[in-house]
């Protein structure tokens, strides 16, 4: 019946459907059913596509309080909400409870937390987690540097913008993947994308 009920509210999840998330959760107390990390991720997820902030973070710290253990998908469902609701400080606030309950993160933890720093234009922090990242063995991937490039140049810092695009462009062949992985208005057609494009092929 756990899975049942899991399954469910993962499914209300992908459609941001909130109140159904909560009946289905609160159902589950009034039957007895056991309420596990996955169930509270995945209400925690619902919240965060309802972009309802303050119930997903209740739901987060709440689990503490049934003593309900968060893993690194808890974690990070509950760092892409933040960011998603514009609270990229409270976002590296988990991640630094991550390491302080011994968590290790991931790329998407990081990719998420990256993004967080993008949003609030904290370019200098973006550029301390990618060093971090990296100490910690993680490979960046296309989407950390697109969020960290973007981070610097939203911070005017164009010289480091364009040393991580070049790193990028050393690990991935195909300049229009490249360019897919850039949030708008950073296009081919861009200064900065059109400036590195010429010193990188010569012409």
């Amino acid at each position: 019946m756990i899975c049942r009920y899991n399954t469910a509210i993962s499914a209300c999840a992908r459609c941001g459907d909130v109140d159904m998330s909560l009946h289905l959760f609160r159902e589950m107390e009034a039957l007895g059913v056991e309420r596990t990390t996955v169930t509270y991720t995945g209400l925690i997820q619902a919240c965060a596509e309802g972009m309802q902030l303050d119930k997903a973070m209740a739901l987060f710290t709440y689990m503490e309080v049934a003593g309900v253990d968060r893993n690194l998908i808890t974690y990070s469902v509950a760092i892409n909400a933040c960011t998603r609701n514009g609270q990229w400080e409270l976002g590296l606030q988990l991640l630094n409870e991550m390491a302080r309950r011994g968590i290790q993160p991931d790329a998407v933890v990081f990719n998420a937390a990256i993004s967080a720093c993008e949003k609030g234009r904290a370019w200098e922090t973006a550029l301390k987690l990618l060093v971090q990242m990296r100490q910690m063995g993680l490979a960046p991937t296309a989407v950390t540097y697109g969020a960290t490039i973007s981070a610097c140049e939203k911070g005017r810092q164009w010289q480091k913008a364009l040393g991580l695009l070049q790193q990028m462009m050393e690990s991935y062949a195909s300049w229009h993947n490249i360019l897919a992985t850039y949030p708008p208005p950073f296009t081919v057609h861009s200064p900065m994308c059109v400036g590195l494009f010429f010193s990188h092929t010569g012409r």
